[in-house]
């Protein structure tokens, strides 16, 4: 026997102390009433009588007596909260591992989900020596401590989110490391390690894969990608509904195959944009966090862009394909400040700053933008800041950049660096007006011919359409860049949800698939966190070996109900008995 509330050393204490309170308080003598009689006679008559003694006369304060100690000690064995010491309990020091991978939220044949199983295993397993408790995603959550009420509510405190890898050196000297897992994440664990299984096979639908991609062809029209498995030995019909805001797209039910995976494109239009939500309706599973998937699309509105270039034939091909796009090509000497929309300056700058939107595409040195070095030649595009909106997605791996300038970018946020640190793409916002500068000739080299080149330009007309970028991650902890200045979840009516901020990113907790919106200087960040994938939906498989399935029992933290049950009815009992003086 075990206790999760209390240490055993102080059940027994307070169990000895609740045993000598109720001895004395019943051999307390009872100071009898004085009462004057005229004569003895009568009364030493009746003592003096010989009469026979049964049997529960003898004994029934040596029951009560029983029941005075008895409840007491009950209330006290209840309070220490007793569990029955798991199967394969060790003594000593020890660490247990707990597996947070997202199938851990599996349900399993009893209505426990698989962590709740594996939460109240570990709880079993400690005894009253150290235990440390750490989990795939959090590392250590609790220890190393003797006091099991400790670990309880360290553990309620965490939940399965996209879990690391296995823990490295989490044993403690001379003690056994234990980790509790269903064994659908596969993890590198140490061969003296000891593995315990919370496994049991479950059916299971999910949206395994969901995407948005922009129609360059038609304005204001997207695509969505949705990818639909059926992780079951049976067939199953599920519908798939779709909505865009408070708009439905899409509903249609889906005939799924055993073991099927399903793969639907929806054209829609984005209308005023917002939260893209896809989710199954009628999955009857054991996973409900992946019947749902999330993504963002911005309002859909044309935009104005003057192109003021000497001749650049591949942008201006590049722009035309856009229908969302009104394009207006000319000549530099033909440039008035006066205007509407987005103005792109082609190896042009004009002598002031202009007072609207611009783009600069490797501009000449002028008064207000000039050079601080020399040129780098042959640069390679190395990294870039993923989260922004103007270099998402860029895979610059391939670009032969023949010259990017050395610009004196005082006031400029680089967005993306070549191999020797030279900015290759900067933004900046000025007295409410955005600009844009690339620091390479779009026309030299292979970039007109290069998949980055359409991705660059797409991204950077979307971050002047203030659309906001869309990073779509697993639930847990989530980094972010450091500028962000909030986070609160789309659609919430108040409350912000809490950063921490380590050297130059941001971390956030994002345990609940959803759409997420951060708010930095340079615009808005959408985060779609979503459950669902091909390896983590499939809580029928498991890597463990059959002899392990299963292993895990059933907790048995409820016995302190019993035990209060049970002192409730004798004290019910004691109290009706002494009522009718059958006890003392």
């Amino acid at each position: 026997m075990i206790f999760g509330a209390l240490s055993g050393w102080l059940v027994a204490g307070l169990a000895a102390g609740a045993v000598a309170a109720a001895s004395a308080i019943f051999f307390m003598k009872v100071r009898h009433p004085r009462v004057l009689v005229p004569s003895l006679l009568l009364w030493r008559r009746v003592l003096d009588e010989d009469r026979d003694v049964s049997f529960w006369e003898k004994v029934r304060k040596a029951v009560s007596y029983a029941i005075a100690v008895l409840v007491p000690l009950l209330i006290v064995l209840a309070l220490g909260r007793p569990e029955r010491a798991g199967a394969g309990g060790v003594a000593g020091p020890l660490t247990i591992v707990i597996d947070s991978s997202l199938s851990m939220l599996a349900e399993r044949p009893d209505g426990r989900m698989r962590w709740e199983a594996a939460t109240a295993r570990a709880l079993a397993l400690a005894g009253d020596d150290e235990v440390t408790i750490l989990t795939t995603a959090d590392g250590i959550v609790g220890g190393p401590t003797s006091d099991r009420e400790t670990l309880r509510q360290a553990l309620e405190e965490v939940a399965p989110s996209e879990p690391g890898p296995f823990p490295a050196n989490v044993g403690l000297q001379n003690g056994q490391t234990i980790f509790i897992t269903d064994g659908v994440a596969r993890y590198d664990v140490p061969a003296d390690v000891r593995v315990e299984s919370v496994f049991s096979a479950a059916d299971n639908a999910a949206i395994t894969a969901f995407d948005i991609r922009r129609d360059f062809s038609n304005a204001g029209r997207y695509e969505a990608y949705v990818e639909i498995a059926n992780y079951a030995e049976a067939p199953r019909a599920v519908t798939l509904i779709v909505d865009v805001g408070s708009r439905r797209i899409y509903e249609q039910q889906v005939q799924l195959a055993a073991d099927e995976i399903v793969r639907q494109s929806l054209p829609f239009e984005a209308g005023d944009g917002g939260v893209v939500r896809a989710r199954l309706d009628g999955a009857d599973d054991a996973l409900a966090a992946d019947d749902e998937a999330f993504a963002w699309v911005a309002s859909a509105r044309p935009d104005a862009v003057t192109l003021v270039t000497r001749r650049n034939p591949p942008l201006e091909e590049l722009l035309a394909i856009d229908a969302a796009v009104t394009v207006t090509r000319i000549e530099p000497e033909q440039y008035r400040e006066s205007g509407d929309g987005l103005v792109i300056f082609d190896r042009w700058a004009p002598q002031s700053a202009p007072r609207r939107p611009a783009i600069l595409l490797a501009p000449p040195p002028v008064p207000w933008l000039g050079l601080a070095g020399a040129a780098e030649r042959n640069a390679t595009w190395s990294r870039a800041d993923a989260t922004h909106t103007a270099v998402r997605g860029i895979d610059g791996r391939t670009l032969r950049i023949d010259e990017a300038g050395d610009y004196a970018l005082e006031g400029w946020t680089p967005l993306a660096f070549s191999g020797n640190g030279t900015p290759l793409v900067a933004v900046r916002e000025s007295g409410g007006v955005s600009y844009a500068l690339v620091t390479f000739d779009l026309t030299r080299g292979n970039i007109a011919n290069d998949p980055a080149f359409p991705v660059l330009v797409g991204d950077l007309l979307a971050w002047f359409e203030g659309e906001a970028p869309v990073r779509v991650v697993a639930p847990g902890a989530v980094r972010l860049p450091s500028d962000v200045s909030e986070l609160r979840r789309h659609g919430a009516r108040a409350g912000s949800i809490g950063l921490r901020r380590l050297g130059d990113v941001t971390i956030a907790d994002l345990r609940e698939p959803g759409v997420y919106v951060a708010e930095r200087p340079a615009g808005q960040l959408a985060i779609a966190v979503n459950a669902g994938t091909r390896a983590g939906s499939n809580v029928r498989a498991t890597s463990l070996a059959s002899g392990d399935v299963d292993a895990a029992p059933r907790a048995t933290s409820g016995l302190w109900m019993w035990l209060v049950a049970f002192a409730l009815v004798v004290f019910a009992a004691e109290f009706y008995t002494w009522n009718r003086r059958i006890t003392v």
